[in-house]
């Protein structure tokens, strides 16, 4: 999640033109929060389709 974030976020990384000092710690975390319900969902429907014990 880190990874990613930093990727889409930081300016410093030239990847995008979102981040600036004002908004990159609010994006940071929308996008954490965002990532991590998304790999949350994923989880949870991939162990209810195998019928692994959680």
């Amino acid at each position: 999640m880190a990874f990613a974030t930093e990727l889409l976020v930081n300016p410093m990384m030239g990847l995008s033109s979102l981040g600036n000092p004002a908004s990159h710690w609010p994006l940071m975390v929308a996008l954490n929060v965002a990532l991590f319900l998304i790999g949350g969902w994923l989880v949870r429907t991939r162990l209810v389709q195998t019928g692994a014990p959680a």
